[in-house]
């Protein structure tokens, strides 16, 4: 285990260990990449993706899947259609790697029960084991807190996080870095100058390869790192009470993201104000292998 002194010291919005694996392709139904944001909104009417039917529980969410998202987000005329396609990218996305966290989650689960009932563990699935808590930065026998861990965020806070860092999509960073929730690195890996107020700052803004990349990366910080531990807890003790996930009670427990005393009402502000809260009961269609759809306007169209 990491000792604690070291763990302190990690940076609060860095992720320097961890490098998501690549999506997996058994789960997804179309890839929609368009650098035009009309095209993009188009592809969602084509797939019969509606939010207001997902956020009515009329409709599942498609298995669609941006890589990014498009440069022309800001130049949309009607502020409803900016923040249907960001909302409409990114819902599916978030679900899909919740979906694949709690796979994990499950089979630790099997494991745990497995060993509860004082039977021994397979080479394969001591392998395993080992493998997703080195992932998670804690004991394979230490099922409890492993499974504090490995579990999904919710998906409230998580656009509501996007939102936040991204500025709804149009910052720098998220256009030419896929990079949505300010993720920093001081490593050579991947990334992009960082400035305030014109001035170049001691880190990067970490760049990812495209968005589920980001969204991966977000998630596994909140899940290992210890300044989200309180995090950790409250949400295990919502799951223990039978709820959803609560995005806006969690919001409280998130005051060291950004290191900001308003971070957590300007979160449950987003939350309200764009009805965020009615996405946590969506769900994903059925998923299986397609072919990929790419759209992309002509240049300057």
């Amino acid at each position: 285990m990491t000792p604690p002194a070291l763990a302190d010291s990690r940076p609060l919005r860095g992720d320097l260990l961890y490098t998501p694996p690549p999506p997996n392709p058994l789960t997804i139904t179309q890839f929609v990449d368009s650098n035009s944001a009309e095209l993009l909104l188009g592809q969602f009417a084509a797939a019969g993706y509606d939010l207001a039917a997902v956020r009515g529980g009329l409709s599942t969410v498609p298995r669609l899947y941006a890589s990014v998202l498009p440069k022309d987000l800001r130049r949309l005329e009607a502020a409803d259609s900016r923040k249907e396609a960001f909302i409409g990218a990114m819902l599916p996305l978030v679900l899909m790697a919740n979906e694949e966290i709690l796979q994990y989650r499950q089979r630790v689960e099997r494991l745990a029960d497995k060993v509860d009932a004082g039977e021994l563990l397979n080479a394969e699935e001591l392998t395993w084991l080992r493998s997703v808590a080195a992932l998670y930065e804690t004991d394979p026998w230490d099922f409890e807190e492993l499974l504090l861990r490995v579990d999904a965020l919710p998906v409230a806070l998580t656009l509501a996080q996007a939102i936040e860092e991204s500025g709804w999509g149009t910052s720098r960073y998220a256009r030419d870095g896929n990079a949505l929730f300010g993720q920093r690195t001081w490593s050579a890996g991947p990334g992009m100058t960082a400035r305030k107020d014109g001035k170049a700052l001691d880190h990067r803004a970490r760049a990812f390869a495209d968005l589920m990349h980001s969204v991966r990366a977000y998630m596994h910080n909140l899940n290992t790192h210890p300044a989200y531990k309180k995090f950790r807890a409250e949400r295990q003790r919502q799951r223990d009470a039978g709820q959803l996930l609560d995005g806006g009670v969690l919001a409280g427990f998130l005051g060291r993201y950004a290191e900001n005393e308003a971070y957590a009402e300007n979160l449950r502000r987003l939350i309200r104000h764009n009805d965020l809260d009615r996405y946590e009961s969506a769900r994903l269609a059925s998923g299986a292998v397609a072919e990929r759809v790419t759209v992309l306007a002509k240049r300057g169209g």
